[in-house]
């Protein structure tokens, strides 16, 4: 029924859209107010799982790296000198049933130099998706879960983080504040 919908909408002249438009401005500001409020509510919730998913990964790779983009990703960046940066970006989508249907876990890098210093291994164990190239940005889906399946999605970063830990060779840091000398 939607597509058909639009169909019609993108068949019309320019006057007779006009006219609907004016004939229905009520029930059309009606309908988006019914759109926004339910696109608001599904953020809302999709932000509530991502705090809990952060503070779980935090947990358990007892690395505090961990953070949210605007509170709806959550985001790891991998980063040594000499190496190319690498990062984990990862966060829900909604289905027709559900604001947190599905959790969508992606390997990140920036530039096709640094996509091909790692490509090699990480197609050697993310075979299922296929890389896809967005402007400088070289995206690799590696795992799409229930989103209700916090165990299982805990589990896969997890598995996630730790391979592309050893594959940068990441030793952890840590940072000591010296007063009068930081």
């Amino acid at each position: 029924m939607q597509k058909d919908l639009i169909r019609i909408f993108e068949e019309q002249a320019p006057n007779d859209l006009s006219h609907f438009f004016y004939d229905n401005a009520i029930a059309i500001d009606q309908l988006i107010q019914q759109y926004e409020s339910w696109n608001l509510s599904n953020t809302r919730q999709q932000m509530q799982c991502i705090h809990e998913i952060r503070k779980g990964i935090r947990q358990r790779t007892a690395d505090n790296g961990w953070t949210d983009i605007d509170g709806l990703d959550i985001c790891y960046q991998f980063m040594r000198p000499g190496v190319p940066a690498i990062n984990i970006e990862a966060g829900f989508t909604a289905t027709r049933t559900q604001a947190a249907g599905e959790f969508v876990i992606n390997i990140t890098t920036t530039g096709i130099q640094a996509w091909n210093h790692y490509e090699d291994k990480l197609l050697q164990v993310y075979r299922e998706y296929e890389p896809v190239i967005a402007m400088q940005k070289t995206i690799l889906r590696v795992a799409a879960i229930g989103g209700a399946e916090q165990d299982k999605i805990l589990e896969a970063l997890q598995q996630v983080y730790a391979f592309l830990h050893k594959l940068c060779g990441q030793a952890r840091e840590y940072k000591v504040t010296v007063p009068g000398l930081s």
